[in-house]
């Protein structure tokens, strides 16, 4: 009996010694209570990671109090970096816990928790994506379309840049009929929170429409009309100049006014995206010299990174060349991969 007490004492005390499970909570002001781990906070969505439901979106105005088991980067409205603990404070207040002590502030003046480094002004935030999508028909006509495309963004502080290129092939009854690229790339200066400067580069060849090669640079003002969680809009204008190369016509060059377009939303936050996107420009000295190209579509996240996209893609060329159409539009299906 003896030993079987001193077993049970054991037991006991081992369990006693083992340390709790830690997790982050948080009060909302109808008394729900969440356990789990905060993620970050920006504008009025704060992103808590539970064990059950994955991360979810909570409104930052339903927070009653929030407690994290350890450290995080909070950030006020004039961009003040501290790395505190968070405990519950007073009524719409939270308590910042330092080697110093504690301060209380309103919940509030929370701007950011774990801000991203081109927030904080600490590094750059790197963000990119590969696709691969494709189409075919089979029957009265018989080819296929094979269509990649890959981006990165990087933003900081004070400037942003982006890459973008895209290659596709198409075969019609079992042989290569054209091969196709256009890869870009631009960096932007902000003047303020809506608007920058921007300086752009492009490079294509295209051989639906004759051209061997078309290089372009420029450089205007844009506008960020929406950069929020869940939705950008932004638009650009500017001068370019324009170098093309064609198997047909003769060589030209000529100013060019150049514009952008990026716009996208998440109709269905983390779960279904929309996007749209055009570039293109307007020749100058020749009327109906107009180049654009469009992206239309869906993205659908699988997890891991990995996304289903359905897309449209419209590309429009004024002088196309000889017995070329002047519109080329494919509708596309594959995956994605962010990173």
């Amino acid at each position: 009996m003896a030993a079987h007490n001193i077993l049970a004492a054991s037991m006991l005390v081992v369990i006693v010694s083992l340390p709790a499970a830690q997790a982050d909570r948080i009060v909302l002001v109808n008394g729900d209570r969440l356990t789990g781990k905060v993620v970050s906070k920006a504008e009025d969505t704060l992103k808590f990671r539970t064990d059950y439901a994955g991360v979810i979106a909570v409104h930052w105005n339903d927070v009653a109090s929030i407690t994290t088991d350890a450290p995080v980067t909070v950030m006020s409205a004039d961009g003040e970096l501290k790395n505190v603990r968070l405990e519950r404070g007073g009524t719409g207040s939270v308590g910042l816990v330092s080697a110093g002590g504690v301060r209380e502030v309103r919940l509030a003046d929370l701007e950011h928790i774990n801000p991203p480094p081109h927030v904080a002004g600490t590094g750059v935030t790197y963000r990119g994506r590969v696709s691969l999508l494709g189409s075919a028909s089979r029957g009265n006509t018989d080819d296929s379309r094979l269509y990649g495309e890959a981006e990165l963004n990087a933003r900081a502080k004070d400037y942003r840049y982006r890459l973008f290129g895209r290659a596709e092939q198409k075969e019609e009854s079992g042989e290569t009929t054209a091969q196709n690229y256009f890869v870009s790339g631009r960096r932007d200066q902000p003047i303020d929170e809506e608007r920058f400067w921007y300086v752009r580069s492009s490079l294509e060849h295209d051989e639906f429409t004759d051209i061997t090669l078309r290089a372009a640079a420029g450089a205007g003002l844009g506008w960020n009309i929406i950069d929020a969680e869940n939705t950008h809009f932004s638009m650009r204008g500017g001068l370019d100049y324009i170098l093309a190369r064609r198997d047909v016509v003769p060589d030209e060059t000529y100013p060019a006014f150049g514009w952008g377009i990026d716009y996208s939303h998440w109709l269905l936050p983390d779960r279904l995206e929309f996007f749209f996107d055009q570039s293109g420009f307007a020749s100058l000295t020749s009327e109906g010299d107009v180049s654009s190209r469009t992206r239309t579509g869906l993205r659908l996240p699988l997890g891991s990174g990995l996304s289903a996209n359905a897309q449209v893609n419209i590309d429009y060329e004024g002088d196309p060349g000889p017995d070329r159409d002047k519109t080329d539009a494919t509708l596309l299906f594959g995956v994605g991969y962010d990173f």
